[in-house]
């Protein structure tokens, strides 16, 4: 019952395994114990007990083992997919800058682990609410966080077109304030070493142009070298709509 799982996974026992600061095999236990709960009571887990197992499932982000990493995201994801969504906007909220920071890993698993996460968050939060959340990420070195965060960026662009065109009531405006710090480290990866992320970019533009317009998008290339410039003004100029690219 919803009741018996909300208790059970409240139980101070299972906290207190997850963040056993001596016996890395204890913790490891009782995170495979959500995974269980998890499994036998999808989607009938109440809610108060997500917030407090995600909470401390957060603090294992330290784990120096990686692997043990990859299992905390992993149990993390599937304990997000078995509660009521709109109760943990903001426990999920808090957690994708540090899950974020994983998108440009040395490890794959770490990073897949993370990107799954991350999306389930984005889509859990639309695009406004996120929009603040990716102002650092999206200036990362890494070419893999690069890579991640233009395809977070699009899945959350692309939900947002698809709820505008199924909903009935007037669209909600995103603030430009949001869109705009954005743009810049957009041009700059469209315009980077890796082809891959450049071609995300160029197609995550699209979505910002549909959005912030082009005059908000040519102020930014001002700052840019006028060499840069000229690129970009030949992809406002041809760039399609998003469902036609």
């Amino acid at each position: 019952s919803l009741v018996g799982s909300e208790m059970f996974i409240r139980d101070s026992i299972l906290s207190k395994g997850i963040s056993n600061g001596t016996d890395w095999k204890a913790r490891l236990a009782s995170v495979k114990k959500v995974d269980a709960l998890c499994n036998k009571y999808y989607r009938h887990i109440g809610v108060g007990g997500v917030l407090e197992t995600l909470k401390v499932l957060t603090s294992r982000f330290q784990e120096p083992n990686k692997n043990f990493v990859v299992d905390v995201l992993r149990t993390m994801s599937l304990l997000v997919s078995s509660a009521p969504k709109d109760s943990l906007r903001g426990a999920v909220k808090a957690t994708l800058p540090t899950v974020m920071g994983f998108l440009g890993d040395q490890k794959q698993p770490l990073r897949e682990e993370a990107a799954n996460y991350a999306q389930m968050g984005f889509l859990l939060l639309g695009l406004e609410s996120i929009l603040p959340l990716v102002q650092k990420p999206i200036t990362a070195d890494a070419m893999f966080a690069q890579s991640a965060i233009l395809d977070l960026l699009e899945a959350v662009f692309e939900q947002h077109i698809q709820s505008l065109e199924q909903s009935n009531s007037p669209p909600r405006i995103v603030p430009p304030r949001h869109i705009i710090p954005l743009i810049s480290p957009i041009l700059k990866l469209g315009m980077g070493r890796h082809g891959d992320v450049r071609v995300k970019a160029e197609q995550v533009l699209v979505y910002v142009l549909n959005i912030a317009g082009a005059d908000a998008v040519r102020r930014e290339c001002m700052n840019l070298r006028p060499a840069e410039q000229q690129s970009v003004n030949c992809l406002l100029y041809t760039s399609p709509s998003p469902r036609d690219s």
